[in-house]
């Protein structure tokens, strides 16, 4: 058994696309039981759809009940039903009552019951059955009674004459097309939408017989024509039943809201108006005046291009009417995604400031805890250092070798303590931005001497010798005692990292940068891998090897040696080959008689 089409669950179909529930594209597929073609609607459908099987089927039973009531009551009048004096037949009118009644039963619903479908098949099967029955005693001769059965049943007597044979072929058609109306073919056209645009085709070729006078054209068949309610009646149930259908065949590109849909519609009273205008011309002009067959189809031709001109510009117009809408639509979808675009990264933008704030207090406090921490630990170390010093100098009594040996590693301890909590603090300045630097004119070489001195016992311990490569130095802006942090720190790291050999110190103007002195410190260590040159001097990177694994820091003293130099106006970088050892570059300023003038004080 078919299944009803779904258009909720349609997946061809988006939201926005979904027809209202008062579309008869919604809800006649659901009433037809339809073959299970499932096909994607692209286009929602004129509600007036909806109401016009009402209408129409609402109407054509007042006429066939005018028309029985005439009957009924003798009444001729009500025969004709206020037109002409052609009555409308006992049996056109049950015929036409019974397809309307079809049709209001299959106006489109919630669903179609069992009860009603075999009632619409029922009433079907009768207007078939009366107008084929005309129709076989127009072809062979037989009379079945049939006119006159419903007469005789009503009191009225016999009724001379069979009904127009135009109507019994119009009933045999309408009561297919009502038995067929769920019917399509393989590709999904409607099988009953042909036969109800014949009906239709028929009914108006008869009104438009009246129209132009034509009365005799219109019947076939011992002279008997249509009734005009009769024509009017088959051409109402005719568009009722097409509009049943609005989601497939024709009645589709007639009934949609596309761009085909309002084309179809604009140019369809021309379609209708100009022929009959043209017509009527043809058959009036000659009657006035004295018109040559020549001088009337003349005149028909032009205004036939005219019509067909002004039809062309409607549907032009149209078609730009549509692309206007699409475009300002599409104009509408870019500038709502440009705003949900704007929006979210607005979103990402606040989401990334709250991260980056929250990091920088969080930083702050880390960096507020290292200080408070680092200045509550200089004192003890301070009051720890003086009195191993007042116990070396045996200012409290004479101390044997072992117990002079012992001070001597606690001192070296406290100093290694008081260096850490000194880096500790230059971190948290250097991250506050608080470390400072007191610039003025500077002779490096005798801060390199002086560290010799300090250093060439730790480094002869193992096998190091210092050397000092010297050239004509100039005198550089710079502060001494950060100068000296720097280079005490990268001294000791060679002393450090280095099993023997020489470390050289060298100082000369940089060639490449003549404003510029270029210090040096190259030892034979182990060398640095190339992708931790620069990790180097991160905050808290040290190097993970075996050979100095015992000798670790916490992994600051470079970048603040980093800080310090960028502070002054210098560089400092590391140039290193595994295995052959590590050559670091210190630049500094030379001094210059410009940088001193802000200094100089007006005695």
């Amino acid at each position: 058994m078919p299944v009803p089409f779904d258009w909720q669950n349609d997946p061809g179909m988006d939201h926005e696309e979904k027809p209202a529930v008062t579309d008869v594209a919604a809800f006649a597929p659901r009433v037809s039981q339809a073959p299970t073609r499932v096909r994607p609607q692209r286009y929602t459908y004129l509600s007036i759809s909806y109401r016009i099987p009402t209408i129409a089927g609402i109407g054509v039973l007042v006429v066939a009940v005018m028309a029985l009531t005439g009957w009924l009551i003798d009444f001729l009048p009500l025969q004709t039903v206020f037109i002409t004096q052609i009555r409308v037949k006992p049996n056109t009118a049950v015929g036409l009552g019974a397809g309307a009644i079809a049709l209001l039963l299959l106006r489109p619903s919630e669903n179609l019951a069992s009860l009603k479908k075999v009632l619409m098949r029922c009433l079907s099967s009768l207007v078939l059955a009366i107008g084929s029955l005309t129709l076989i005693e127009y072809a062979f001769g037989i009379d079945f009674g049939i006119d006159n059965l419903i007469p005789r049943l009503m009191g009225y007597g016999e009724v001379n004459g069979l009904m127009a044979a135009v109507t019994a072929g119009e009933l045999t058609l309408l009561g297919g097309g009502l038995l067929m109306w769920d019917k399509e073919t393989r590709k999904g056209f409607p099988v009953a939408q042909p036969i109800m645009i014949a009906i239709a085709t028929i009914a108006l070729m008869a009104l438009l017989g009246y129209a132009y006078g034509g009365i005799p054209t219109v019947g076939v068949g011992n002279g008997i024509q249509i009734a005009i309610p009769t024509a009017i009646s088959f051409f109402a149930l005719s568009i009722g039943i097409l509009t049943l259908r609005a989601d497939r065949g024709w009645m589709s590109a007639l009934l949609s809201n596309g761009s085909g849909g309002v084309l179809t519609r604009r140019m369809l009273p021309f379609v209708f108006i100009v022929p009959l205008c043209l017509g009527a011309l043809r058959l009036i002009a000659p009657n006035f005046g004295g018109f040559s067959a020549a001088t009337v189809t003349s005149v028909i031709a032009v205004l036939t291009m005219l019509a067909f001109a002004v039809v062309t510009a409607r549907a032009a117009s149209a078609l730009n009417e549509v692309d206007q809408h699409r475009d300002e639509i599409e104009m509408e979808r870019s500038a709502l995604a440009r705003q949900k675009r704007t929006a979210l990264v607005s979103q990402h933008a606040k989401s990334m400031e709250d991260a980056r704030s929250l990091r920088q207090q969080q930083l702050k406090a880390k960096d507020d805890v290292l200080s408070h921490v680092s200045h509550e630990l200089r004192t003890p170390l301070t009051a720890a250092h003086q009195f191993v010093a007042i116990l070396l100098d045996g200012i409290a009594g004479e101390l044997n070798g072992e117990q002079r040996e012992y001070l001597e590693i606690v001192r070296r301890n406290l100093k290694q303590l008081q260096a850490m909590i000194g880096d500790l603090l230059d971190t948290t300045r250097a991250g506050g931005g608080k470390l400072t630097v007191d610039a003025y004119p500077l002779e490096v070489i005798g801060i390199v001497n002086d560290l010799f001195r300090i250093l060439r016992s730790p480094a002869a311990e193992k096998g190091i010798t210092l050397d000092l490569a010297q050239l004509d130095v100039p005198l550089v802006w710079a502060d001494a005692t950060r100068v000296r942090q720097i280079l005490t720190n990268l001294i000791e790291n060679a002393i450090k990292f280095s099993d023997g050999g020489a470390i050289v110190v060298s100082a000369s103007a940089d060639e490449s940068e003549p404003e510029f002195v270029r210090i040096s410190i190259a030892d034979r260590g182990p060398g640095i891998p190339e992708q931790s040159t620069e990790r180097i001097f991160e905050r808290l990177f040290q190097i993970d090897t075996e050979a100095d694994s015992g000798r670790k820091g916490l992994g600051l003293g470079l970048y603040i040696c980093r800080e310090l130099a960028t502070r002054m106006g210098g560089r400092l970088w590391v140039e290193s080959t595994l295995g052959y050892g590590s050559t670091f570059f210190l630049t500094l300023p030379v001094f210059s008689e410009q940088q001193a003038v802000p200094h100089l004080k007006v005695v």
